[in-house]
């Protein structure tokens, strides 16, 4: 039980440096999912709070379908949001697998020693 323990703290660790590495890059992201809001709230007419919430659901590909674009300029912008929630996602996927890969290697070197 404490190897798994440290095996899973050794995991946070790298997933917190990996994360440091493109703080900047993810926080642009999420600047832009929500700004992608706005302009859904401007674009659809609907108020902030709703138009936030569906940038973040359709950036993050959960896209529940509650709220949906009816004009062109609306679908553009859900276009963009799922694009950038892409990339994202992708992101955060890549950094759990680096760190993935780094606790793997810390444990085989850990056991070679």
């Amino acid at each position: 039980m404490i190897r798994r323990k440290r095996v899973f703290l050794d995991f946070v660790r790298n997933v917190v440096r990996a994360t440091l590495v493109v703080r900047e890059v993810l926080g642009c992201l999420v600047i832009l999912i929500f700004l992608d809001g706005l302009l859904f709230s401007l674009v659809e007419g609907k108020d902030i709070g709703s138009s936030v919430y569906f940038a973040f659901i359709t950036g993050l590909t959960i896209g529940y379908g509650d709220i949906t674009p009816v004009t062109t300029l609306g679908r553009i912008v859900a276009v963009f949001t799922g694009l950038i929630g892409t990339i994202f996602v992708g992101l955060i996927v890549a950094i759990n697998t680096r760190a993935l890969r780094q606790t793997v290697k810390q444990m085989q070197s850990q056991e070679s020693d």
